[in-house]
């Protein structure tokens, strides 16, 4: 997967060395047109600033290497640079915030970020970005991380483990359920092989990630059991309800189920939010979006049924469906109550806030129409239907990566 150039930030004074390493490093893994460092890329004659501004505008990656003195550095008077709007670090960060490109801070002679009280607000997004930590002895391990991410690797690896994990737990689970379905232990039938099933899945969703991102084994671990047992009560708590039956248990019932998958990601980590107040308004929209989304499902479903949509064919497709009109609703209003949160929180570009829903609801449209089409093509058998749910499940995750790299914040006004 081709992508934009990785732009190096960085302070001459302190951090030269590791930025012209890092640049190498780039140049060697992705090609000399994917990498832009100022002293190496900006030739004789050019304007400096304008071949900067062109440099970031391009960029998919902007790396921010920051050492020990970075948010402290002096100027001739005595000034912390980072202080002064015109400074070119300072410059080259409020770009890369407000461009909506992938922003990673690379921690050297470090161990934290800089504290928010020590640099200016128009800055403060950095501080929720995830860091890479570098040090001399481990130096090309370290920024790894950074080298799979531009590449594009990181994604083809989450693809492709969620693909492995939704066929697996995807024939697991519905084994399961075949199993007890006639016993009468069906409910708890129902309810492990939900769990089994969320819980396989959401491991090959981590397992990608904890390549692309460093997450721990533990970590995962934990994640995975929380999402299978979260999963499996709330199973078990909906059928001795019969929550399925009406609009409002629908959404209640998907308010349950998609709290209890969330929740474990947003305890696991501040990789996701930094803080707990964070991570509760994260959940908070999960849930409300999943609550509205089971109340416009449920409608839309019986809407669809009772003019008879699902008799409507594109050769194997049926784009209007009572079943694909009913999960992509429900994704798009969870993607939806997400995207608010964070438009009121960090200040969203609407035009990119449009776009982004725009992607999600084609994509997730498409993929619970090529996921149908193919369990009717394919039959009911497990290993079958653990392949339609694997290309449904890697189709839903590459969109919400996709719609989610579309999302850029409001541009501050230039000082």
């Amino acid at each position: 997967m081709q992508g934009g150039p990785v732009f190096i930030c960085y302070r001459r004074s302190e951090s030269r060395d590791v930025a012209q390493r890092l640049y190498e490093l780039l140049i060697t893994a992705l090609g000399r047109e994917r990498a832009f460092m100022d002293v190496s890329d900006i030739h004789a004659g050019e304007v400096i600033p304008q071949s900067i501004a062109s440099a970031l505008q391009e960029a998919d990656t902007v790396v921010v290497v920051i050492g020990p003195g970075w948010e402290r550095a002096r100027d001739g008077s005595g000034r912390n640079r980072i202080d002064d709007p015109d400074d070119f670090v300072r410059r080259e960060v409020r770009h890369a915030l407000a461009s909506g490109a992938r922003v990673v801070p690379l921690l050297h002679g470090r161990e934290t970020l800089p504290a928010a009280a020590d640099i200016p607000p128009e800055l403060r997004g950095l501080l929720d970005r995830q860091a890479v930590t570098v040090r001399d002895a481990s130096f090309v391990q370290d920024v790894e991380v950074i080298v799979r991410g531009a590449s594009g690797e990181g994604l083809t690896l989450v693809v492709a483990l969620t693909f492995l994990g939704a066929f697996a737990g995807t024939a697991a689970g519905r084994a399961i359920n075949e199993a007890t379905r006639n016993g009468a232990d069906s409910d708890i039938g129902s309810a492990v092989g939900s769990g089994v099933y969320y819980g396989t899945l959401i491991a090959g969703v981590l397992l990608g990630l904890r390549r692309l991102s460093g997450l721990r084994p533990a970590g995962v671990a934990s994640v995975v059991l929380l999402v299978a047992g979260g999963a499996a009560a709330v199973q078990f708590f909906r059928r001795q309800l019969e929550l399925d039956g009406s609009p409002v248990g629908e959404a209640f019932g998907q308010m349950l189920l998609y709290g209890a998958l969330a929740a474990p990601f947003l305890a696991l980590t501040s990789r996701l939010a930094r803080g707990w107040r964070a991570r509760l308004e994260i959940l908070a929209a999960v849930v409300a979006g999943s609550g509205i989304g089971g109340l416009i499902s449920f409608t839309l479903r019986d809407w669809a049924e009772s003019v008879d949509l699902q008799s409507i064919e594109l050769g194997a497709l049926r784009p209007l469906d009572p079943t694909v009109l009913m999960r992509a609703a429900l994704y798009l209003c969870i993607m939806t109550g997400v995207i608010a949160m964070l438009w009121l929180r960090t200040g969203l570009n609407k035009a990119s806030v449009a776009r982004s829903l725009i992607v999600a609801a084609l994509g997730f449209w498409l993929a619970e129409c090529t996921g149908l089409a193919l369990r009717n093509l394919l039959g009911q058998e497990l290993s079958m239907w653990g392949l339609q749910a694997a290309v449904r499940w890697s189709m839903l995750v590459t969109v919400i990566v996709l719609a989610s790299r579309r999302l850029h914040r409001t541009k501050p006004a230039v000082t």
